[in-house]
């Protein structure tokens, strides 16, 4: 379907590429000292994340991943919710031949199910939530170093 403008200029239609459904399985916050999440019944999304969370806010101090700041400098944050997929972590499970990679031990925030590779979404890419919210995948997380002691 072609739609026009005030001056009659056609606009194309906007086509999603393609579709897919989820399951959220789990929901955790990081609202203590560490990097660690726990679980949660519920968390309160708002656009600067998730309200309490140790990555809420829409800026953040720059450190070993930004060499171009000075350490400490305020940037834009750009990662204020983490998702991974159930099946993403058994994956990673299996290939480092543990039984399981709890989501609380890499600082997920959401874990999701029904998406294979959901690290791979391409930035741009929008996750529509049932209660409204919607979420913009901006990049993948670089892995922190102190992800794996809890595995160990």
């Amino acid at each position: 379907m072609v739609t026009g403008d005030l001056f009659g200029t056609p606009e194309p239609e906007i086509v999603p590429g393609r579709k897919l459904a989820a399951r959220l399985e789990a929901v955790l916050i990081a609202d203590g000292d560490g990097f660690a999440t726990r679980p949660v019944d519920r968390f309160d999304l708002t656009l600067e994340g998730i309200a309490g969370d140790h990555h809420a806010g829409h800026v953040r101090r720059a450190g070993g991943r930004e060499p171009w700041y000075p350490r400490g400098t305020a940037i834009r944050s750009g990662r204020q919710v983490s998702i991974v997929s159930a099946e993403d972590l058994a994956e990673v499970a299996a290939a480092l031949g543990l039984a399981a990679v709890p989501p609380e031990a890499i600082g997920a925030n959401m874990v999701l199910s029904g998406v294979a590779r959901l690290s791979f979404l391409p930035a741009g890419s929008r996750l529509f939530l049932a209660g409204g919210a919607a979420l913009v995948v901006e990049a993948q997380n670089a892995p922190c170093r102190d992800a794996g002691a809890a595995l160990a």
